[in-house]
This record gives C-alpha cells, structure tokens and sequence, in this order.
C-alpha cells in the first residue's frame, strides 16, 4: 500500500473497534474515494462491523455518489437486511445507474418474502435479468401472490426461455393456479398438457378431476394418456364415470386403460359395453383387457362369454372357451360340442 494511502487510512484502521457513527459515516464516505485502494479498505471495515453498520448503510442508500449507495446496497445483501426494503425498492425503481439498480434488486432477492410485492413487480421491468430473477425468486418462495402476473408474463413476454420459466412458477403454486392449469389442457403443446396434468394431480381437486376427465376422453398423446389416467386411477370411485365414457374413445390406449380403470374398481356397470368391446374390438390390447374385466366378473359376464363361442374370430372362441371352463360354467357344453365336430380352426378343435 502506497504510504500517502496509509497514513490516509491510520486513523480508520486505529479507530477499527470502536463502532461510532461518526467513524461509521467516515468509512461510508470513504467508499466513493476516487482510489480503488480507499474504496476497498473501506468495505472491508465496514463488513466487519455487521450489524452496527446497518441503519448507517440504510441512510446511505441515497447518497448522491452512484458507488457508495451500490457498495452500501452490496454490504446490505450480506446482511438481508429488512430494514434496507424500502430505500432498496424505491432505488430499484427511480434510480438511473443500471449497477445500482441491480444491487438493489439483488438485496429485494436476498430478503426474500418480505420482498414478495416488490418482485412481483419487477416482473414488469424493461430488463430481462431483472425479470428472470424475479421468476426465480418467486417460484423458489412459492409465492401465491404472484399467480396473475406470471400468466401474464407466461402469455405475453415475448422471450420464450421467460414464458417457460413462468410455466414452471405457475406449476407449483397449487390452488391460486389451479385455473390456468385447466385451461393448458387444451394447448397445442403435449408437454405443457401433460405438465399441467401433473400439478393439477397433486392438488387433486374435483374441477381438475372433471376436466381431466374430459381430457381423457378425447387425448391422443399415449404420456398425456398415461398421466390423465394416473390423476384418475388415484381418484378412487370418482373416476367410474370417466371411465366408462373413456370407452367411446378414438384413442386405443384409453379404451384399455378404461377398462383397466374400472377392473381396480370392481366396477360391474360396464358388463354390457365391455362385452361388446370383447365380441367386436380389432384391437388386440383392448379386447384382452375387456377378457380380464369379463373373467373378474366370474358367471356374471357368462352370457357374453357364450356369445363369444359364436364369434367368427377364432381369438375370441378360444379366449371364450377358456374362460367359461376357469368360471365354472356348465352351459356352453352343448355349443363347445358343436365347435369339437364343426369348427374348422385347429386350435378352437384342440380347446
């Protein structure tokens, strides 16, 4: 260190356990030195006095040098100084120096919640990174407050790494969000609707039910498929009817994870449409499921099995066939007789 700086410095470094304010507004004053050497000495003293320095710092937020309120905004963030929220919120808006500005959005992240309402508000800054670290900022609070002006930053701002980060808040805010969640189960986007479904499921309430539901009917994504189906299969009794409505749909996997839906049920109102999906389904994995749903039932799905002996589908016959026997019919005998002497399918003759 230079001697002129040292001799300049004695009389701070002298004075370094006595935390008086006169000495306290000689080293804030000191940090806008033109000399790095000063400014950094300065700091430094400052940062060990902690605390007692605080409501001195907080005064100097408004000096008119832009390094001193940046340095006593930074010795504040160490702190987490509540106290400092306010003069902190007032230069993060007003103030013209970008340093500035960003030490003191620094300091709103660094208190936390009880800088909620005014992150809430960055998000309407000019600045990118003012608005992205106030996304981080709030998704890690979890903040509810923030719900409708994250839709608006999720439909509007016209970054897309800010859209997603927004998507991502909204996805674990619960209840405050749970409207905008249903209404992403009509995007276009397959991870958006999926992702939606997904929160949706942890909050399981009966409107994200329903409009799961409806999803479920309709969806054409086997992983959206698959998630709609978990949010039902863990809904117990309420998911009957979405089942059963699951199993007018287009899609194959749905009319499977239908019937699958209403066997952990033991749901018997579906007999009649399961057994047509078992005599007339093209689809392979649907017709097995509708079988393990019929064989669940034991003689109550045995009028259907018996139709089944009739069918032209020789995987149907046999599946029929052996079925009946494990239930304990003693109907189909008459018929079983007439497919031993007239069916032509040599396995359907071997059963």
């Amino acid at each position: 260190m230079h001697l002129a700086l040292a001799v300049l410095l004695l009389p701070l470094l002298s004075q370094e356990a006595v935390p008086d304010a006169p000495r306290l507004r000689r080293l804030i004053g000191q940090l806008g030195a033109d000399f790095l050497e000063e400014r950094e000495a300065a700091r430094r003293l400052l940062e060990k006095e902690g605390r007692a320095a605080e409501p001195l710092l907080v005064e100097a937020i408004g000096a008119p040098d832009h390094r001193v309120r940046k340095t006593c905004l930074e010795l504040l963030i160490a702190l987490k100084s509540t106290a400092a929220l306010k003069a902190a919120s007032e230069v993060f808006r007003d103030d013209e120096n970008l340093e500035v500005k960003d030490a003191a959005f620094r300091l709103l992240q660094a208190v936390g919640q009880d800088a909620e309402d005014r992150l809430i508000d960055a998000l309407d800054s000019p600045v990118y990174e003012f608005r992205r670290g106030a996304i981080q900022s709030l998704t890690e609070m979890r903040s509810g407050k923030c719900v409708g002006k994250m839709i608006e930053v999720f439909e509007r701002d016209f970054h897309q790494g800010l859209r997603e980060a927004a998507f991502r808040c909204l996805l674990v805010q619960g209840k405050p969000a749970e409207p905008f969640l249903i209404r992403q189960l009509q995007a276009a986007d397959v991870a958006v609707r999926r992702e939606a479904l997904q929160a949706l499921a942890r909050g399981g309430s009966a409107e994200a039910l329903e409009a799961t539901g409806r999803l479920f009917a309709v969806e054409t994504d086997p992983t959206v498929i698959q998630a709609a189906f978990d949010f039902l299969a863990a809904s117990g009794a309420q998911a009957g009817p979405h089942f059963l409505g699951g199993l007018k749909s287009a899609s194959e996997q749905t009319r499977a994870k239908s019937i699958e839906g209403l066997i952990t049920l033991k749901n018997k109102d579906a007999l009649d449409a399961v057994s047509a999906m078992f005599l007339e389904e093209g689809a392979e994995s649907v017709r097995s499921a509708a079988l393990a749903y019929l064989r669940g039932l034991g003689l109550a799905s045995e009028a259907a099995l018996l139709r089944g002996l009739e069918s032209k589908n020789s995987k149907v016959k046999l599946a029929s066939i052996k079925v009946l026997g494990e239930i304990g019919s003693d109907k189909p005998l008459e018929k079983i007789g007439r497919l031993f002497r007239e069916d032509a399918d040599r396995e359907v003759h071997a059963r």
